[in-house]
């Protein structure tokens, strides 16, 4: 605006064209269209009609992002990351993972069992006049016990190495034996349902009857059991003695488990079966401190080894 005033001004013969009258009127018109144009230029409604943008309107509001988006991309991201590291390292992901989860689990089992054993010491006890002794007794007894983290922690490094190989190897061979049962025997059509059906049935039967003996008998029972000082001389007698009550216990407990677990991809199994594992050893203290020793629970495979291999100990 102030360019287009300032060119109807004669600058140049300032002197000369003022001291006419013609000239004075021109410079007189010029000044105020000059100054007409700089007040319309700064008003509000001007501004806005002739596009002009005022500067509070152009201030960009920056806002923050939704904490829900951000933990969904969070997960998304863990989520691809594993994925990327159970397709480049497949042995070591899941083996990791299985040690991981099995010394979580335990962890939580100390804590309900520790909460447990303080609400009855509470039900029971007078805190106020309890002694010292007394005191420091309990606080033992209560004590979170780190060794025995570490030996499931041991045991599930080496389990996730074991299944890490059972799932893919069991995967091939149901696919190949359930479609020879139902052409072959059942002359049924090889559909997608039906051979969904056989194949998570063979999957979980051998398990049931070929994977869980070998594993318990080489790993799962005499493992922790040295971990935890038992003599190797009494391990034959523990595997012959406890084999038969873990695979019935396995059959209840992860049957219903396992038909989610068999319908997953083979490189999801081991993170299933894991963060079953917690849920087990959650479940299993409970049973566990409530005092129902007839429940199939208390016989589960971890809690169970864990009271065996403390009891050959304590008989040393």
């Amino acid at each position: 605006a102030i360019a287009n005033c300032i060119k109807y001004i004669p600058l140049s013969n300032m002197k000369q064209s003022v001291s006419s009258p013609l000239s004075l009127l021109i410079l007189i018109a010029s000044s105020v269209l000059c100054v007409s144009n700089i007040a319309a230029a700064f008003s509000p409604s001007s501004s806005s009609s002739s596009g002009i943008v005022p500067s509070a309107k152009r201030t960009r509001i920056i806002r923050r992002p939704d904490t829900t988006s951000i933990k969904a991309q969070i997960f998304v991201d863990l989520v691809n990351e594993y994925q990327y590291l159970t397709a480049t390292f497949p042995l070591p992901t899941q083996s990791a993972t299985f040690g991981t989860f099995a010394g979580v689990g335990d962890a939580l089992a100390q804590k309900t069992e520790q909460m447990a054993n303080e609400e009855e010491d509470e039900a029971g006890v007078d805190v106020a006049n309890e002694s010292n002794e007394n005191y420091s007794n309990d606080f033992e007894q209560t004590a979170y016990d780190g060794k025995r983290t570490q030996r499931f922690v041991l045991k599930g490094l080496g389990a996730g190495i074991i299944w890490s190989q059972w799932y893919p190897l069991v995967d091939g061979w149901t696919d190949t034996a359930s479609a020879f049962v139902l052409s072959d025997w059942l002359a049924l059509e090889d559909s997608g349902t039906a051979h969904t059906i056989a194949k998570t049935a063979l999957s979980i039967l051998m398990e049931q009857f070929i994977a869980c003996p070998i594993v318990y008998t080489l790993w799962d029972i005499p493992v922790p059991a040295l971990l935890a000082g038992v003599e190797p001389s009494k391990i034959p007698g523990m595997v012959k003695d406890k084999v038969p009550g873990l695979l019935l216990d396995n059959a209840k407990v992860w049957t219903v488990a396992n038909i989610v677990v068999y319908n997953l991809p083979v490189q999801w199994r081991i993170f299933a079966v894991s963060v079953c594992e917690i849920f087990w050893a959650s479940i299993v203290s409970k049973v566990a401190t409530s005092g129902m020793s007839s429940v199939a629970f208390v016989e589960a495979q971890d809690a169970l080894l864990t009271e065996m291999a403390d009891e050959h100990r304590e008989k040393r």
